[in-house]
């Protein structure tokens, strides 16, 4: 890719919005606004049905309440559709840290690969070549870079203000279509990818042991007894383990609680204790 041309490669900025501020957080909107030769050339945009109800405080951010994404298709159905969306392209983010946590497990709660392209980050890409101006927030570049797109806060809104951010990012400091992606990374990268978030779940087992019977769990389906000691939620619980996902170095289960059938997350290192029900108890 490095040796192609800009305007040959596919730039596709996106965005995310959420169940709340965490990167554990649900999307319930993906957009995205696909450049070519630094032009607007398509859009992505999806309401997604998250698991969990949206917070009444995270409404009041982004305006999607729970009657809105009620019979919009779950995370799933729209990673697949974006992956095919984002295909041999380069992908640009405003904060991309947070949006490639957040969509790092909810690939990996939905069983999903990730995603290999390179990613670049605006608010990296401001801070570091535009030290003068004093607030690198997206609300405010917007008015700095004078976007003349309407909307905030919701996922395509944004994507499309961060694309004409980065196009006239690429202007003011001399890269055309005709320069190279290498040039294009040397001045903006290096380039962060979705799979740095990805544990290596190999690694991790031979550090924590219950990784492995978690993971042995998942892929024979087993049913689990637990204990979790959650803090406020101390006890023993009775799951279906469903997949494991991290951010950083912690690493969580999602799993179905029985008899309830509600799924829920547990962070691993709080389970102090695994017996498969179906065979003898397995210390923790």
């Amino acid at each position: 890719m490095e040796s192609r041309l800009i305007k040959d490669v596919p730039i596709v900025v996106f965005d995310t919005e959420t169940t709340g501020l965490s990167p554990l957080s649900h999307v319930v909107e993906l957009g995205a606004a696909k450049l070519q030769g630094g032009r607007m050339v398509d859009t992505f945009v999806s309401l997604v049905k998250p698991p969990v109800s949206i917070p009444e405080k995270v409404v009041r951010i982004h305006g999607i309440d729970n009657a809105m994404v009620r019979h919009a298709p779950p995370f799933k159905a729209v990673a697949h559709r974006f992956r095919e969306f984002v295909k041999g392209s380069i992908l640009v983010a405003h904060n991309a840290s947070f949006d490639l946590k957040v969509l790092s497990i909810n690939f990996q709660r939905s069983g999903i690969p990730l995603l290999d392209n390179p990613v670049l980050d605006t608010r990296r890409i401001s801070r570091r070549h535009f030290p003068e101006v004093a607030d690198h927030s997206l609300s405010h570049l917007i008015h700095v870079w004078r976007s003349p797109f309407k909307g905030c806060h919701r996922a395509l809104a944004d994507a499309r203000h961060t694309a004409y951010i980065f196009v006239g990012m690429m202007q003011k400091l001399g890269l055309g279509p005709h320069d190279r992606v290498s040039d294009l990374f040397s001045l903006f990268g290096p380039p962060d990818s979705m799979l740095r978030y990805q544990a290596r779940w190999d690694e991790v087992g031979k550090r924590d042991s219950r990784v492995e019977r978690l993971l042995l769990a998942v892929r024979e389906g087993k049913v689990l007894e637990i204990f979790y000691d959650g803090g406020d939620t101390l006890g023993r619980r009775c799951i279906s383990p469903l997949a494991l996902f991290s951010t950083g170095e912690v690493h969580y289960l999602k799993a179905i609680c029985t008899p309830e059938g509600r799924v829920k997350t547990f962070r691993i290192d709080r389970i102090t204790y695994i017996r498969p029900l179906q065979d003898g108890a397995v210390g923790g």
